[in-house]
């Protein structure tokens, strides 16, 4: 299992239980958000490892995500990325539809109020 869920706050966080690299198939997360969706999870939050690198087929995953959040106007947060994601959801010009957070602890002190993306 490439990643592991709790519920922080209101949130559905989704954590990497390994590096995300050039082989890294993260299918999984879009169908474990497809799969919380359904069941009526609107807030959502991934936090990848340090050291993750998203790549064309990564990052596809990431968008599919992001944008079906959005469609059921639901809020979506990345925990504590990397300069590498950061500059990716910069080209793709999504950063304005996610919040960013430290760490759990801060996703729970801010989510909350935080409203929707």
């Amino acid at each position: 299992m490439m990643f592991i869920s709790r519920e922080v706050a209101d949130y559905h966080v989704l954590v990497a239980t390994q590096d995300i690299n050039l082989y890294s198939n993260i299918s999984e997360l879009q169908k474990m958000i497809e799969e919380a969706l359904e069941r009526g999870v609107r807030k959502f939050a991934v936090r990848f490892t340090p050291n993750s690198y998203l790549l064309s087929r990564s990052m596809a995953v990431l968008v599919k995500c992001i944008e079906s959040v959005a469609d059921r106007k639901g809020s979506f947060a990345i925990l504590n990325p990397n300069e590498q994601i950061m500059d990716f959801l910069a080209v793709v010009d999504l950063e304005h539809k996610i919040r960013f957070y430290r760490d759990e602890s801060e996703l729970a002190a801010n989510g909350e109020a935080s409203g929707q993306i």
